[in-house]
């Protein structure tokens, strides 16, 4: 099967979304279709993977971007610089859509090696990946199927301010989803929203959980020292890390946390925190953990991908519940049988760890989200 993917992410990126891109056409390369990927040009300034299936054998195919990063490294006027941040903030506040927007407006088929495909897979974030797609096919890309894949919705996504009231935002996520001939949520609880929200269109809407590339058999860490690892974006607006952060100030300093991820918080290191920029050796970290936690959103109906990535390592996995969703996405992910529970407050939360410390309980990779199973889902 010839499969088109379009995700106007980089590919090769550390955000969550393109984790979850990485493992999917994986998955698809695994059982024996071609892939092509139509993406951005890589960020030099963020950080990025090379070691991926999805990236060595599928097909990548490269759009500029409008703006990029390393335009600022030279710029020698801090007034330029402050005044191109500024004008970014202004446009995501006035526009439902980011700036790779303005990346597809002279894109046509001839970017393509193909002109038809049996499957077109378009990613989101960045949302407007799904507008690219119906570009292409108004320009006469010829497909069997179109499935949109979506992370954050549009009109209930949390992480997203601008200016526009929800039923304007509900109209245009109505005519993205119109064309497809199915649309993929990654939580239960999304498309159970979604299905209440576009009603008309709800027999095409469906869920599937996000997969992990490959599985990560870690060697046991010096006992000496349990360590603790929290890996990601913690946003005070999004993810409440304070109670993890303060659950250490209640134990003993034979147990560490690293805390590794970009944040608009600044939180300083103790004895026994230590506190990272994001890094591109999260492997290196997880090597000398000996538990790995995931905090839920603090509103929404999302499932941090972290989650799912989490469960490729033979680590135990310490959920903190948080927002109104949290006891239902915990009921969702106990049939996984796979992760620990606690709730957001500091003193559960150290309760957990020591619990789990003690038991000395040998975990595995869950392989029903393992790419291969997770993307034959996907095509079925």
């Amino acid at each position: 099967m010839n499969i088109l993917y379009i995700s106007l992410g980089a590919i090769e990126a550390t955000y969550s979304s393109s984790f979850r891109d990485r493992a999917i056409i994986t998955g698809f390369i695994e059982l024996g279709h071609s892939v092509d990927v139509l993406t951005i040009f890589p960020d030099n300034l963020k950080i990025t993977v090379k070691d991926s299936k999805a990236l060595k054998e599928a097909q990548i195919i490269r759009i500029n971007k409008v703006f990029n990063s390393n335009d600022l490294r030279h710029k020698e006027s801090q007034i330029k610089t402050k005044l191109i941040w500024l004008g970014r903030k202004m446009f995501h506040y006035f526009s439902i859509f980011d700036i790779s927007y303005f990346s597809i407006g002279k894109i046509d088929l001839s970017f393509l090696p193909k002109t038809q495909y049996d499957v077109i897979i378009s990613s989101s974030d960045p949302k407007t990946s799904h507008i690219l797609a119906n570009k292409l096919i108004n320009k006469g890309l010829i497909y069997k199927k179109w499935i949109q894949y979506w992370g954050d919705p549009l009109t209930i996504d949390i992480t997203k301010k601008h200016i526009y009231p929800n039923f304007i935002t509900k109209y245009i996520e109505g005519r993205i989803i119109n064309g497809a001939s199915k649309v993929i949520y990654v939580s239960p609880f999304t498309l159970e929203r979604q299905k209440l929200l576009f009603k008309n269109q709800a027999h095409k809407l469906t869920f599937l959980p996000i997969c992990y590339e490959n599985e990560k058999i870690f060697v046991s860490p010096s006992q000496n020292k349990y360590t603790v690892g929290y890996f990601g974006y913690y946003s005070s607006e999004i993810r409440n890390i304070l109670p993890l952060y303060h659950a250490f100030e209640k134990l003993d300093l034979s147990l560490h946390l690293n805390i590794v991820g970009t944040s608009d918080m600044e939180l300083n290191n103790s004895k026994n925190v230590s506190v990272y920029p994001n890094s591109n050796e999260i492997t290196v970290f997880e090597e000398e953990c000996h538990l790995l936690v995931v905090i839920l959103n603090k509103a929404g109906t999302q499932i941090p991908g972290k989650v799912y990535h989490a469960a490729a390592t033979n680590l135990p996995i310490l959920v903190v519940i948080d927002g109104e969703e949290g006891s239902r996405i915990e009921e969702y992910l106990r049939k996984y049988n796979r992760f620990d529970f606690c709730d957001n407050n500091s003193e559960s939360i150290a309760q957990a760890i020591k619990e789990i410390r003690d038991s000395g309980k040998k975990r595995l990779p869950c392989t029903s989200l393992n790419a291969r199973n997770v993307a034959e889902s996907f095509l079925k």
